[in-house]
């Protein structure tokens, strides 16, 4: 048995998926800037706007709980940018940094990541933890906002 053994510690077949993924994201980030595209669909929450962006919304949100370290988390990004797009206007849909927002985090009681919270009303009306497919995700959405 090993002594040492961190149960968090990332294997290195993860290490080379996350490189993986920050090599999409800088491609991603490159072609918005060459159509022009000045800033992602989903929005950024943060404990100084969560409130008024989620909270006092007057069409139901989604929050994507994640981390830049997660692995996960960086496979779902691409499906939560999609989702805000496809659902623009009618489903708020937005991400929040788990490092930067301590507070939120314990407010939701955020222990595994990614965790996506739809909210309506300013209440929590369902929650979803883990990576799922874009299908899987949308499905589950659009039946917690009752579409």
């Amino acid at each position: 048995m090993r002594k040492n053994f961190l149960p968090w510690a990332i294997p290195s077949a993860s290490i080379s998926l996350s490189d993986k993924a920050d090599d999409l994201m800088k491609e991603k980030i490159i072609v918005h800037k060459q159509c022009g595209k000045e800033e992602d669909m989903e929005y950024r929450f943060t404990d100084e706007n969560f409130e008024e962006e989620v909270l006092k919304s007057e069409i139901p949100v989604l929050v994507d709980f994640y981390a830049d370290w997660c692995g996960p988390c960086k496979m779902m990004g691409p499906v939560i940018e999609k989702l805000a797009e496809e659902l623009q206007g009618k489903v708020k849909i937005g991400k929040c940094d788990t490092e930067d927002n301590m507070k939120l985090c314990q407010q939701y009681r955020i222990t595994n990541i990614p965790a996506f919270i739809v909210f309506r009303g300013g209440k929590e009306v369902e929650r979803f933890i883990g990576a799922m497919s874009a299908n899987d995700l949308k499905n589950k959405l659009l039946q917690a906002i009752g579409e």
